[in-house]
């Protein structure tokens, strides 16, 4: 199964607010960074002990050493500790953060991690009691497929479709907003061939701007 994109693209609109207290030592500018880190970030790089990540309204405690650019604003006091020494950084949520164990992970995947963990996203197709008879194909796909946007764990589409097809026929169709008014429409469609006999799902989801989906295949 190849990756998919959805929480990329989303995380990419969408921004966080880090509130933290500068720890006292400038570790250099952005541009003595690699560009997977900086991102063109400006300014001086500097290590804040994080009190707070704010998503969309949402104020997650979080309390890491991280590496941020430039120097800040003054702290809405909206999130945080209230320390008079804290100040607040605008990120978006798949800016690369450094930490102070010299690792390398996202935002995302910071804020993913204060809130305990949010396990292993992805897409996973599998059939069963699949067969034919006089030409049409019936049995059951499970289709599971979660990621992880802004933090959060977001079904796309959970389900187990009985199908009885010739050919290729849609199976599935849905349509919501994922995250913020981001509206994502779901379809599954099943196809199949004969000798050699093979059954096939596709399923995809798209929204303004991308989509993202895999097909899977396997013989009966």
């Amino acid at each position: 199964m190849g990756k998919l994109t959805i929480a990329d693209i989303i995380n990419e609109k969408i921004e966080a607010s880090v509130y933290g207290v500068p720890i006292d030592a400038a570790v250099g500018k952005s541009t003595d960074f690699s560009k997977g880190l900086s991102q063109g970030q400006a300014g001086t790089a500097s290590l804040v002990r994080t009190t707070a990540i704010s998503v969309a309204g949402k104020c997650i405690p979080v309390s890491s050493i991280v590496v941020v650019f430039g120097g800040g604003a003054a702290s809405d006091k909206k999130c945080g500790s209230g320390d008079p020494d804290e100040k607040m950084w605008t990120i978006s949520l798949d800016s690369p953060i450094a930490t102070f164990k010299e690792s390398v992970t996202s935002l995302g995947e910071l804020v993913a991690e204060a809130q305990g963990g949010i396990g292993i996203f992805g897409l996973s197709i599998s059939f069963s009691g699949v067969h034919e008879s006089n030409g049409v194909v019936s049995g059951t796909v499970v289709v599971n497929w979660e990621e992880n946007i802004a933090g959060q764990r977001v079904v796309i589409i959970r389900q187990s479709l009985p199908f009885s097809i010739r050919g290729r026929a849609r199976i599935y169709e849905d349509s919501f907003d994922v995250i913020w008014g981001i509206r994502v429409s779901v379809y599954v469609e099943v196809y199949a061939q004969l000798n050699p006999n093979s059954v096939c799902v596709e399923a995809r989801a798209r929204w303004p701007g991308g989509n993202a989906g895999d097909t899977h295949c396997e013989p009966f």
